[in-house]
């Protein structure tokens, strides 16, 4: 269960806000074109990776017939120092600069991947009133990945940097059982996504950490260049990524050009669609001087969830 203790009073809020309700879904299986972004769980939206989710749902409201699919990784661990999952860093309600840690980060504990881990688990009063309720929504997910997704999704659509009924987040290890279960349960429908599986690198999850696996059928997780390509049978229009997607899509290319050549349904290829470094549709939301001198002191970035305070 992905929410094993959720009252009946919130689970329409929270089934609504990923997406995972009739009416999104429908719009997802209907859709005529669908953009996938894929972020790392993490309660942290650090700009410019903030961006992303903004530039793809720009592109909704000038094009209508976008669906929004937000694949989120929930297999990254504690070292990811990009997203910095360990921690949160948002701002009070005085402006002061609050770094709450979630989980040690020392050595022996930095490779444990965060869906492992419990749900959140905080005291909402220490937090801004505006986000007071993703906190408790949050709270009731069976695993800190899908807390984080909970997390993202809200401070996304509060900011509108995503479309309600129109964005549908989807953690990774869920779409890779989902794939899974195809191509074990009917390999003759599916013999593109066996020949997939059976040629990647497979890791599997041992209580806290990933360890590699000989068995497609019990991962967890596979290389990067699978878990990409098994959005394909989604028949994505795009996939959007920065420059080091751009870097290694050709690698992507190749390997689903030949499993394509090898298979009567091959899958087609979407776009890799790179938003752009110079992010104009970002200038409102810069940090106030107090707030830069801040971050710049912690040495991270500007966030979401410190644009939602100060905006």
């Amino acid at each position: 269960m992905l929410f094993p203790t959720m009252p009946d009073t919130l689970s329409h809020q929270i089934w609504s806000l990923l997406g995972w309700n009739e009416v999104t879904l429908k719009r997802f299986l209907c859709a005529k074109k669908i953009f996938v972004t894929l972020p790392h769980a993490s309660p942290n939206i650090f700009f410019p990776r903030a961006g992303v989710s903004k530039f793809v749902t720009d592109k909704q409201k000038e094009d209508h017939e976008i669906f929004h699919l937000r694949v989120v990784l929930t297999h990254t661990n504690f070292s990811d120092l990009g997203w910095r999952p360990y921690s949160w860093w948002y701002l009070n309600e005085e402006g002061v600069l609050i770094k709450q840690s979630i989980f040690s980060r020392n050595k022996k504990k930095k490779h444990y991947i965060i869906s492992s881990q419990p749900p959140l688990l905080l005291d909402k009063q220490y937090y801004p009133s505006v986000l007071g309720h993703g906190i408790q929504l949050a709270q009731y997910a069976d695993n800190l990945a899908l807390s984080y997704i909970i997390l993202q999704a809200f401070q996304e659509q509060l900011s509108g940097f995503s479309l309600a009924a129109r964005t549908l987040y989807l953690p990774l290890d869920i779409l890779i059982l989902l794939m899974q279960t195809l191509a074990r349960q009917q390999p003759g429908v599916h013999p593109w996504l066996l020949n997939l599986l059976t040629h990647a690198q497979s890791r599997k999850l041992n209580e806290y950490q990933l360890e590699d696996t000989h068995q497609w059928e019990n991962a967890y997780v596979y290389d990067n260049y699978t878990n990409i390509s098994l959005l394909f049978p989604l028949a994505p229009t795009a996939i959007v990524g920065g420059i080091k997607m751009q870097r290694y899509w050709p690698d992507i290319i190749d390997s689903v050009s030949i499993i394509n050549e090898k298979t009567t349904t091959p899958c087609p290829i979407p776009q890799c669609l790179a938003f752009p470094q110079c992010q104009e549709y970002l200038l409102p939301y810069r940090p106030k001087q107090e707030t830069l001198r801040q971050i710049q002191m912690a040495d991270i970035e500007y966030s979401l969830a410190m644009a939602i305070t100060e905006y």
